[in-house]
């Protein structure tokens, strides 16, 4: 009996896992349950099933941290406490005045479209390469011009879905246990999100996937999360397929698609996740010929590895190409409209140390160039003149959608104010780091005597929110904070 539990507890350890050589990835339990066994995979997943009460939880703690909200305890100033003081505040620069008088021109709330492109990445953010020419140009003009900067994630090669999850509930990997998968874990009931808050206030919700309906469990968990329709694979007719998945011209294709199928006068938030660029690189399909090329490599020194970084490479232009259409066409249209285009991830290693052996890049080095593997670049598009603003260009995906929602003028609930003033203070927090606003990287690993309570706080927040659901506080996260509207 001892060492049957010893096993069990052991067999949790991803150390172990690695030593005995099982199978971890979670997207497919059931190759999981297959390559381990029924008992070694089901005692290895029990670590995944609790997460860890935060210190000083509770229900009523929650309602405090919400309720100090709108007093900007934390240093910025929200819409509330502006209006008391019979000042515009400082948000109201000149890119909001636009935003706002297209609004009102128009009568209608800004469309709100979010492409989540799969494992699209710049990986130039690891070192400089050369290559033939620039795979994403049309994206690097983008971002010159609009909202745009490094966005840091969760994740790497993998895992989409998490990613999905931050951007959509403003929750972060860095409190749930390493390696889980929040759709398939966590979400058994309705949980408020971006999906569901617009709803509220009048929007229509899409979610778009050009694969299997069933990956992640978004089948599942969409409609709990707010969405009011999901178009999955089989939605797709005549697409076009760059190697065995529906290319991002056809996934970008769709959204138009929906967009002129809405009502008129309606405001629509189209959430989209793309299949193109997903993993492996290695194989050649017929009709997908390689465009980019490594230039640091003499052609008759490629091995199967350098060629299928080009291969990556190559899936980004033709990303690239996609952007520039669905934005061609977007400006022809007359109603606000803002497209927010970001990777999930960056690929795998292989392809990436690829890249490092060729600028000497060592993630190892410090905590800092570690996670460079975990920052994708995002752009903000828009037709309402929102502008490039300095302060996101390095900030997390956590914060994008209550970002986005605030210099749109929309009401914002506790919750995204609460994100908004942590963002001041912590710019960034993902599961590998958290940066302060002076810069530094610091690791969970640590007590820190200055922003301790502040993620305590954080985490307080989101575990009544995910975790604590049956006493969820639903009005810090579900409705327009006092005085927002």
């Amino acid at each position: 009996a001892v060492l049957l539990f010893t096993a069990g507890y052991a067999i949790q350890d991803d150390s172990v896992k690695d030593l005995f050589g099982m199978d971890q990835p979670l997207f497919t339990p059931t190759v999981r349950y297959r390559n381990n066994g029924f008992v070694a995979a089901f005692v290895g997943n029990l670590h995944l099933i609790n997460v860890e009460e935060p210190s000083g939880y509770s229900a009523e703690r929650a309602e405090q941290i919400a309720s100090t909200v709108t007093a900007g305890v934390l240093g910025r100033e929200t819409s509330t406490t502006a209006a008391s003081d019979g000042e515009t505040g400082a948000e109201d620069t000149d890119t909001r005045e636009t935003a706002e008088t297209v609004s009102e021109e128009s009568s209608q709330r800004p469309n709100i479209i979010v492409i989540m492109d799969e494992a699209f990445s710049d990986l130039a953010y690891v070192g400089e390469f050369g290559t033939n020419e620039d795979n994403m140009p049309f994206f690097h003009s983008v971002m010159e011009e609009y909202p745009s900067g490094r966005l840091m994630v969760s994740v790497k090669g993998g895992n989409t879905a998490n990613t999905e999850y931050e951007f959509l509930s403003g929750d972060t990997m860095a409190f749930l246990p390493s390696g889980s998968v929040v759709y398939q874990q966590y979400i058994k009931d309705e949980v408020p999100t971006l999906a569901s808050y617009l709803k509220s206030l009048g929007y229509s919700a899409t979610a778009i996937h050009p694969y299997l309906a069933s990956g992640w469990d978004r089948d599942t968990v969409y409609p709990l999360m707010g969405f009011d329709e999901f178009l999955d694979i089989d939605s797709f007719e005549n697409a076009r397929y760059i190697r065995n998945y529906i290319s991002d011209e056809s996934a970008f294709d769709k959204i138009i698609q929906v967009f002129e199928e809405k009502e008129e006068g309606e405001s629509a938030f189209i959430f989209e996740v793309t299949m193109q660029n997903h993993s492996g690189y290695s194989k050649d399909y017929p009709g997908f010929e390689t465009l980019i090329s490594l230039t640091d490599y003499p052609e008759s020194s490629k091995n199967t590895q350098i060629r299928a970084v080009e291969k990556y490479l190559t899936l980004i232009k033709e990303t690239d190409m996609a952007f520039e259409k669905l934005i061609s066409y977007f400006e022809t249209v007359d109603e606000p409209t803002v497209i927010v285009m970001f990777g999930d991830h960056q690929p795998s290693d292989y392809i990436t140390n690829v890249i490092a052996r060729l600028t000497g890049y060592d993630q190892e080095s410090s905590l800092e160039e570690y996670q460079k593997s975990f920052e994708v670049p995002y752009v903000i598009w828009n037709n309402m003149g929102l502008e490039k603003d300095e302060e996101m260009e390095l900030t997390s995906v956590n914060y994008l959608g209550a970002y986005l929602l605030d210099v749109l003028e929309l009401p914002l609930t506790e919750y995204q104010e609460f994100l908004l003033q942590l963002k001041e203070e912590l710019p960034v927090i993902c599961a590998g780091t958290y940066i302060d606003k002076n810069g530094t990287y610091h690791s969970y690993s640590e007590e820190d005597p200055v922003y301790g309570e502040l993620l305590n706080d954080y985490n307080i927040l989101q575990y009544n929110h995910l975790t604590d659901w049956k006493h969820r506080v639903e009005e810090i996260f579900a409705r327009p904070a006092s005085g927002s509207e």
